[in-house]
C-alpha cells in the first residue's frame, strides 16, 4: 500500500511540476511576444524618424541649392552693376530688350517668345518688345472656317448662306467651322 501511495504521489508530484513548467513556458512565452512587441514598435519609431530625417535633409538640400541660385542671381547682379560701362548695345537676333541700360546697370535681354498652337501672332517680336500672341477665333453655329488659323493669321469665318450648291441640292451639316456638303 505504501509503494501505492508512494507511487500516487510521485505521479502527482510530477504532474505537478509538467503544471508548473506549462506555466512557466507560456509566461515565457507572453514576455517574449511583449518584447517582439516592443521591439516592433520601437522599429516603426526608428523608421518614421528616418523618414522625417530624411524628409529635413532633402527640404534642407532644397533650400541650399535655392540659396546658390539666389546667391548666384546676386553675384551677376552684383557684377552688372560694378561694370564702369554698361553694355547698352542692341539685343542679339532673337532676343529683345526686357530692361534698358542705365548709366549704372547694362541692358536685359529675353529670348523672342512664340505663340502656342492654339494662337496666331498680332506682333512679330522686336528689339524693345516680344511677341503680341491672339487665341484663334472658333467661327459661330452658322459659319465655317474659310481659311484655318496659322501661326500668322487668324480663323477667316465666313457665313453658311455665302455657300451656293448645284440646283436641287442645298447644304448640310454647315456651322462651327464645317463647310458642310451640298445633298439633293
Amino acid at each position: 500500500k505504501d509503494d501505492k501511495e508512494k507511487e500516487k504521489e510521485d505521479k502527482e508530484k510530477e504532474d505537478k511540476e509538467k503544471e508548473k513548467e506549462k506555466e512557466d513556458e507560456e509566461k515565457d512565452d507572453k514576455e517574449k511576444e511583449k518584447e517582439d512587441k516592443e521591439k516592433e514598435d520601437e522599429d516603426k519609431e526608428k523608421e518614421k524618424e528616418d523618414k522625417e530625417k530624411e524628409n529635413e535633409d532633402k527640404e534642407k538640400e532644397k533650400d541650399d541649392e535655392n540659396k546658390v541660385k539666389e546667391d548666384k542671381n546676386d553675384e551677376e547682379k552684383d557684377n552688372t552693376q560694378l561694370q564702369s560701362h554698361p553694355d547698352c548695345s542692341p539685343c542679339p537676333s532673337g532676343e529683345y530688350e526686357k530692361e534698358p541700360c542705365t548709366a549704372e546697370k547694362s541692358r536685359v535681354c529675353s529670348p523672342c517668345s512664340s505663340c502656342p498652337s492654339d494662337h496666331y501672332q498680332t506682333e512679330a517680336c522686336s528689339a524693345t518688345a516680344d511677341t503680341s500672341c491672339s487665341p484663334c477665333s472658333t467661327c459661330g453655329p452658322n459659319s465655317y472656317a474659310k481659311s484655318s488659323c496659322t501661326t500668322s493669321s487668324d480663323t477667316d469665318c465666313e457665313a453658311c448662306s455665302d455657300l451656293t450648291c448645284p440646283a436641287g441640292q442645298e447644304r448640310k451639316g454647315c456651322g462651327n467651322g464645317a463647310e458642310g456638303t451640298c445633298e439633293a
